[in-house]
């Protein structure tokens, strides 16, 4: 039950999408899955809605696919996003890179997880104080 909760958070605001959306949602979220990219970019190349890629993006950080990620943000049409994830291109921790992915997409909790795991505590610290959480950044 709490997995299922957990992956039903990812689909949250859009309850009201149309249903051709809906399902080429499902096919992308089963293809990335399975590692099929080709079949999971085929399945939502056409839809035009910034809350399905932002919603697709969330996804993508969760599953660490920063290749598709960076897709998503292209079709958000979010360029301060898509450059600051570019400019993460150095470092060599594919998570501390999802990190800044998740940053840009506001989800701070999993951006703080993503520099635990990569050991990053440099940047750890640095978000903790953008974040004005001083004590945590001590």
């Amino acid at each position: 039950m709490i997995i299922v909760r957990k992956s039903m958070k990812d689909f949250v605001g859009l309850e009201n999408v149309e249903e051709p959306i809906r399902k080429a949602i499902m096919n992308f979220s089963y293809y990335l899955t399975v590692g099929n990219m080709d079949e999971a970019y085929n399945s939502v190349r056409n839809i035009r809605n910034n809350t399905v890629w932002q919603n697709m993006a969330q996804m993508c950080v969760k599953t660490k696919r920063m290749d598709v990620a960076m897709v998503c943000l292209g079709n958000m049409r979010f360029a301060r996003g898509a450059r600051a994830a570019r400019e993460t291109e150095n470092e060599k921790e594919i998570e501390a890179r999802l990190a800044m992915v998740a940053i840009q997409l506001n989800m701070i909790d999993d951006a703080k997880e993503l520099y635990k795991q990569s050991g990053r505590y440099d940047l750890l610290c640095k978000l903790h104080q953008a974040c004005g959480e001083w004590d945590e950044a001590i």
